[in-house]
């Protein structure tokens, strides 16, 4: 018998990892990595030899596969609104990274700070003025700056113009110290203060 009819079926495109990466045009590397992954058939004998004919068939419908996952699909269907809605998320992404975009949690942490700090410089406000606007009864102008700065945090507190984002992006918030404080602090001021002794 000869040694050609003694070979397996197909072994006349047997071929080793090698051989079978330059086929293909990728590095040996990646033909095992392909091969794990089930992907492209694995070795047809002991020796670790490959079906080439197989190895290519394989590798051109991976490669088909793989093109028509990176093409948008016509417009309206899944495929299409999957890659529109994948482009937005990389676009977000990209504007973060370039801080042209802030997460909502860091501008509702500023908005927090900055009403906290408001609300404790509004409600500090009547002792001081008072003391200078009526030296000779400053508890009684005390108490009607007190009075209005009050009422303008109850209105503060009322106002529904404020974007819903901004409202719900309050329980998205770290519950760390910091958030904590700043949120109790905002939303105490945003409420109104306790009553004047």
């Amino acid at each position: 018998m000869s040694t050609r009819k003694g070979r397996a079926a197909g072994s006349d495109t047997a071929c080793t990892a090698q051989g079978g990466a330059t086929v293909l045009g990728i590095t040996t590397r990646q033909l095992h990595r392909l091969v794990a992954a089930g992907t492209l058939p694995g070795p047809v004998a002991a020796r670790g030899t490959y079906d080439l004919r197989a190895l290519v068939s394989a590798f051109v419908d991976y490669k088909v596969e793989q093109a028509q996952d990176e093409t948008p699909g016509p417009p309206g269907s899944a495929r299409d609104r999957w890659w529109t809605a994948r482009a937005a998320i990389m676009e977000l992404d990209l504007a973060e990274r370039r801080q042209s975009l802030v997460p909502a949690k860091h501008v509702t942490r500023a908005l927090e700070f900055l009403a906290t700090t408001f609300r404790a410089r509004l409600l500090a406000l009547p002792r001081k003025l008072a003391v200078t606007l009526s030296p000779e009864a400053p508890h009684e102008t005390e108490q009607t700056i007190d009075t209005e700065a009050r009422a303008i945090l109850t209105e503060l507190s009322e106002d529904q113009s404020l974007p819903r984002w901004l409202a719900e992006a309050d329980g998205d918030n770290d519950t760390g110290d910091d958030a904590a404080g700043a949120g109790n602090g905002a939303r105490d001021g945003a409420r109104g203060a306790p009553p004047a002794s």
